[in-house]
């Protein structure tokens, strides 16, 4: 019996390779696509990057508690827990142990690394929104001083307060005053690498 017991823990143990591999061959996509998601800033992409990231995740929590039972089992057993396991037998089931403890470092490893690429994603999203920010604040600073130009000649006041309102060309002035001032702070946020 303990034989047989032996035959079936390694068919087990050994269709857990498989499936690891193939986990690690998904994460060495995931984590090249990581890399390249900071050359291409695509919404889309990142909604699907992220739903792989937890797919891949399930899997590996999966993959982690099914172990947990079964390293559990092999250390029993290969204890001399169980007395249908003869004694000369228990050196094979202590390999067999050995291999079930690397399956759950090597899946621990492979959580690890999709910790990294999630971090990886989160950065890019960060990165991604920063900017947006950053040119919408820009944007903001350029057409402030336009908006207080065009409200201050927007008042009601006598025409002799505001300087050229009775002037024909007081309009056109008024345009060029703002374009002044746009192309102005324009070109400081350009210089100081705003833009």
């Amino acid at each position: 019996t303990d034989t047989l017991l032996f035959i079936l823990l390694d068919l087990v143990t050994s269709e857990y390779y498989p499936v690891s591999d193939s986990v690690f061959e998904r994460i060495e996509v995931l984590s090249q696509e990581a890399l390249g998601l900071f050359r291409e800033r695509s919404r889309q992409a990142e909604r699907s990057f992220g739903v792989q990231i937890l797919k891949i995740r399930e899997k590996l929590v999966t993959l982690r508690q099914s172990l947990s039972p079964l390293r559990e089992i092999m250390g029993r057993i290969t204890r001399g827990e169980f007395a249908l396991v003869q004694g000369m037998n228990l050196p094979r089931f202590g390999d067999l142990y050995d291999r079930t403890i690397q399956l759950v470092e090597v899946v621990d490893s492979h959580r690890e690394e999709m910790s990294n690429i999630r971090d990886i994603l989160v950065n890019v999203q960060t990165i991604n929104t920063n900017n947006i920010i950053r040119v919408l604040t820009i944007i903001s600073a350029i057409f402030l001083p336009l908006t207080l130009i065009a409200g201050i000649y927007g008042t009601n006041f006598k025409p002799g307060f505001i300087p050229e309102a009775t002037s024909p060309y007081g309009f056109y002035i008024m345009i060029a005053i703002m374009v002044t001032v746009a192309s102005s702070l324009a070109l400081i946020f350009k210089h100081r690498g705003w833009i």
